[in-house]
């Protein structure tokens, strides 16, 4: 990112043939596509695994999509984003991996100019983004300069796309069909790309029918469309092997016949394929014909020894075991376990190993080893990893539901009780319970009830301790909270309220839960007043707060889209509970205030709405200098995909939003061209920036603490650049009107430091006087004059923050200066008048972005999307003005007729005076060369 630098009055414009040129830039290559590239969102992957990522890829041997597979694979060595076990980046890997890529596209391309440049282009730039290197760079801008001959090109690219977004995980899916979607367009006979959207559908489809449960009607579409897309690749190709046993898959998923044909002739066809092969092995262990699948396994394991062919085995011994006698079993089990633990010794991340390891071990009569290894899952392997979420929801289900006998049960009631409500826990943060896109009647449902009985079952066994039941209880009512049973939670509750459970705060903290999500504000507000009273409380009464000004919030814009922070005097009910919200620490208070609320953009120095100061809670709640609360709830994304258990990717998120504001991207159009406005806004970010910064500091320190050096620092950051950005864009007027550089600022201070107020005369006609010897000839318009007068350091007697800024450089430079919370200004026959130094920020952001923004839509090189609303068609100050554009172009016109005669006439006079000086000297003048 270049850096910035203030204005500079001599700024070389280039010439046509630099502009139109794309090499004129020094990294243009940034902008061409691949993985690294922002564009792709990839750079908030913080919740995948990316170890397992790789041993997918390398256990994935179907021949298909080489290409993009090579490239993929790339990426995982060398990832723009952050996995949650990401060691360190290996480009020499990577450079390995898109040096394959190349091969494939030679030996599969040959004489397809199309994919040559697609995948060349994408192959190239990611090299560059691991190590710069000329002729790397000269083979990509040889590409770019061929594309536009070749527009298929732009298939490639997006396939590539879509095959690395669909295999990081169902986020990105939606993404990747929308680019699967574009490319066969122009390519709708592509057997590999129709097989591999195919293939995303049918992952997504068991994905939402796991446990093998495909009745619900969302998953039989999905497979129903997965069928229809197999069904139209065979009839292309009716030898693509492969895409005929996922036909079979799919039938056989949804009960149709035919599925046992189809797998066994794509079985005999490619034997030696392990897609085909797993295919088959699952199709024969579901459909009970062990002795066919164990073939296919033991033939495919003295070729293709990996963690899930060890792991099929092991489930096949771990199916056949029930169907035989029960002295038969024993050994079944132990072939199973010995086939896990290989599984573990080949791939540390294959959660399933891990979990069916620790079942044999139950099953074996192993107690204490298999309590070992589920805590191990448990406490280590799942603890803090959300992505790991429906492994640790599948090893719960199994460590519930072994059916062993009492006297070889692994866990005590207390441990049956926590796995329960984990599990619910898990599912409600999933959104597996809610009836949406998801569907209601996945097995979840199912297995939920099963556990709220076993929860229920152990409050009335009174043969149970007290502390069990009341366990128990408390956890029920969780998970009734979870589930949206508010009914239920509070009469199980309030039962053992009454019961004597006035001081317990687990009662207590449910109670008010319960009585905020009825609705019931008053009592929730009640009962965290009391857990507030409550010495040494373990819970944080602020998420009860919180909860109540979020939900205000929520019901009063319930029905509208947005609303302007600008009328915060006649709503100040939403932005004060918004803003309480957000003080707690809620995340989703955040989000909804950047979402919710129109304008903050215009209105980011507005003194009414108090945007900068909400935005700096709002960071301080991202970096978790406030703890976070009200973290699960679903964010979109620009592209159309959720969020809503990974609180970083959240996080980000709002970063981002906040990021925007920061910006004037928006307002400069494809016309502005000229390198002085374009950094003009470049300093109002600064200021924007710094001002953020300020707001920060100022919520850090803590209340009664002394004014800190970071304080100062900011303040000072602030000051220094509202000052140099009013001074700039003066110079730039100055420098447009007269098209030369000007003598000097006419940003002046006229203000009486004897009687310590404002000569209004007196400024007037000093910057008159300025006006007519900086622009001679020139007739300024009333309407620009009063504008410029306005915004003078001493014009209002109110503004003397604007006086502080004016001196503020005398004060550095003088080392009077000092930086405190309070800015002193010396008079002359008076006292000192004292001014609270952030008013001085606060007061004088939004009338210097008020000038800056009128002088830049002057200069004709920006484009408001709101003209009217934007603060700088509004009177933020006391005094008010209206510009008449007619006035101001005819008035520019004259100026640069009048402007171009003056510098003639000062260019004559200048040589004439020359001359007489020569003649006087005896030496002849010389004519000016630069006329």
């Amino acid at each position: 990112m270049q850096e910035d630098r203030p204005v500079s009055h001599y700024v070389k414009k280039k010439s046509v043939s630099e502009m139109a040129s794309p090499w004129s830039e020094q990294d243009w290559w940034k902008k061409m596509p691949c993985p690294l590239h922002p564009s792709w969102k990839l750079g908030d992957i913080s919740e995948l695994d990316l170890r397992k990522l790789k041993q997918n890829v390398d256990t994935d041997d179907n021949g298909l999509m080489v290409v993009e597979l090579a490239i993929y694979r790339a990426f995982l060595e060398f990832p723009r984003g952050t996995f949650f076990n990401q060691g360190r980046a290996n480009p020499t890997e990577a450079l390995a991996y898109l040096g394959g890529a190349e091969e494939h596209v030679k030996a599969k391309f040959q004489g397809n100019i199309d994919a040559v440049i697609g995948y060349g282009i994408i192959i190239n730039t990611f090299r560059l983004w691991i190590r710069m290197d000329g002729s790397t760079e000269s083979v990509l801008r040889d590409l770019v300069t061929r594309k536009d001959g070749y527009p298929n090109h732009e298939s490639y690219i997006q396939v590539v796309k879509a095959y690395i977004l669909s295999r990081l995980g169902p986020r990105w899916r939606n993404s990747a069909l929308v680019l699967y979607d574009s490319a066969l367009k122009r390519f709708p006979q592509n057997c590999e790309w129709l097989f591999g959207k195919a293939l995303m559908i049918g992952r997504e489809a068991r994905q939402l029918g796991f446990d093998n449960s495909f009745k619900d009607k969302t998953v039989r579409d999905k497979f129903q469309k997965e069928k229809q897309i197999l069904k139209r690749v065979l009839v292309i190709d009716p030898d693509f092997h492969q895409a005929r046993a996922f036909y079979g898959q799919v039938l056989f998923s949804l009960g149709e016949n035919g599925a046992g044909v189809e797998i066994s002739r794509a079985l005999k066809e490619e034997p030696q394929n392990r897609s085909i092969a797993m295919v088959a092995v699952r199709y024969h262990r579901r459909n009970g014909t062990f002795s066919w699948a164990e073939i296919v396994l033991n033939r495919l394991l003295e070729t293709c020894n990996t963690a899930e062919t060890n792991f099929q085995l092991g489930i096949l011994y771990n199916s056949k075991a029930r169907n035989v006698h029960i002295s038969e079993r024993f050994s079944l089990w132990r072939k199973a376990l010995e086939y896990f633990d290989r599984g573990i010794e080949l791939d540390m991340c294959h959660y399933p190993c891990y979990t069916r390891r620790a079942e044999m071990n139950a099953r074996l009569g192993e107690r204490r080893k298999a309590h070992g290894l589920f805590q191990e899952l448990f406490e280590y392997i799942y603890k803090d990893k959300p992505q790991l979420a429906t492994h640790e929801m599948h090893t719960i289900s199994i460590a519930l539901e072994m059916g062993l006998p009492k006297h070889m049960q692994v866990f005590t009631v207390e441990e049956v009780i926590k796995l329960c409500h984990r599990y619910v826990t898990l599912a409600t943060d999933e959104g597996l319970t809610t009836v949406d896109d998801r569907a209601d009647n996945i097995p979840v449902k199912g297995k939920i009830d099963k556990y709220l009985k076993k929860l229920k079952n152990t409050i009335s066994d009174e043969s149970e301790k007290d502390s069990v039941r009341d366990m128990a209880t408390l956890k029920l009512g969780d998970a009734h909270l979870r589930l949206g049973q508010f009914g239920d939670a509070e009469r199980l509750y309030m039962e053992k309220y009454l019961q004597g459970g006035e001081d317990n705060l687990d009662i207590m903290w449910g109670l008010a839960k319960c009585y905020f999500n009825q609705g019931l504000h008053d009592k929730s507000t009640a009962m965290a007043r009391k857990l507030e009273r409550v010495e040494q409380h373990q819970f944080d009464v602020n998420e009860l707060y919180a909860d109540v000004h979020l939900s205000i919030a929520k019901s009063k814009l319930a029905c509208e889209t947005g609303f302007c922070v600008d009328d915060i005097h006649c709503r100040p009910d939403i932005i004060e509970h918004l803003e309480q919200a957000i003080e707690k620490g809620s995340l989703e208070a955040c989000y909804f205030f950047l979402t919710k609320v129109a304008n903050l953009h215009e209105q980011y120095f507005s003194l009414k709405g108090r945007v900068s100061e909400i935005l700096a809670k709002i960071r301080l709640v991202c970096e978790n200098i406030i703890p976070n609360i009200h973290t699960y709830f679903k964010v979109t994304l620009c592209d159309g995909s959720n969020i809503i258990h990974n609180e970083m990717a959240k996080r980000n998120e709002i970063r981002e939003k906040v990021n925007k504001l920061l910006k004037y991207d928006a307002f400069i159009s494809e016309n502005a061209c000229s390198s002085e406005v374009i950094n003009e806004y470049k300093q109002l970010e600064l200021l924007r920036h710094a001002r953020l910064d300020f707001e920060c500091e100022l919520l850090k320190r803590k209340e009664g603490e002394h004014w800190n050096g970071a304080c100062k620092e900011k303040l000072t950051e602030v000051l220094q650049i509202a000052r140099v950005v009013l001074d700039h864009v003066v110079h730039i007027y100055q420098t447009l009107v007269l098209e030369q550089p000007p003598g000097r600022s006419i940003f002046a201070i006229h203000f009486d430091w004897d009687r310590a107020r404002v000569d209004t005369k007196l400024a007037e006609e000093k910057l008159k006087k300025s006006i007519s010897t900086l622009f001679p000839g020139y007739n300024m318009p009333e309407s620009t004059f009063r504008i410029i007068l306005e915004v003078q350091p001493m014009y209002d007697r109110n503004k003397l923050w604007l006086a502080a800024l004016g001196s503020f450089n005398s004060a550095l430079k003088h080392k009077t200066y000092v930086g405190e919370e309070i800015f002193d200004l010396e008079l002359k026959k008076a006292e000192w008048i004292r001014l609270k130094s952030e008013d001085i920020v606060r007061k004088s952001c939004p009338e210097v972005e008020r000038l800056v923004l009128y002088f830049l839509a002057m200069f004709n090189t920006l484009k408001l999307d709101n003209d009217s609303q934007h603060p700088m068609s509004q009177n933020n100050g006391e005094a008010e003005s209206e510009c008449n554009e007619s006035e101001e172009k005819e008035g520019i016109r004259n100026r640069i007729d009048s402007g171009k005669k003056n510098g003639k006439e000062r260019e004559r006079k200048m040589e004439g005076k020359e001359r007489e000086k020569s003649i006087e000297k005896g030496k002849k003048p010389e004519r000016n060369k630069t006329k």
